[in-house]
């Protein structure tokens, strides 16, 4: 098996200084933390595992998060949020200007589409 489109999606449109938000993977030798750290520098971020920094995203404020990146990557993690809305905002605190934020959500619609396209 080899690296996952997404995974290939969002390096290709990262740029400068990262943080990876919901980075935790669990025990996996290969995720998106240690492919985007091949080529950037990342600061990870979650509330379990081992990330740089300990933050629960859930919260109003990110108390736990100082400083601008260049690049915010938030995949599949939005749906697991409570507050959408605050959550985005926080995002945009975290950026330099001219900054970019990549959001990616799992298309809950696939397998219906693949069983019954129409």
């Amino acid at each position: 098996m080899g690296i996952p489109r997404r995974f290939k999606i969002i390096r290709n449109n990262c740029k400068g200084k990262i943080i990876h938000l919901g980075s935790n993977n669990g025990e996996r030798r290969f995720n998106l933390d240690n492919y985007l750290r091949e080529k950037f520098k990342v600061t990870s971020v979650d509330i379990m595992g081992a990330p740089d920094i300990k933050q629960d995203l859930n919260k109003i404020n990110w108390d736990n998060i100082d400083g601008k990146w260049d690049t915010v990557v938030a995949p599949e993690i939005m749906e697991h949020v409570a507050n959408p809305e605050q959550f985005i905002l926080n995002c945009a605190k975290l950026l330099n200007k001219g900054g970019r934020l990549i959001l990616s959500t799992p298309n809950a619609t696939s397998l219906i589409y693949l069983y019954n396209p129409e």
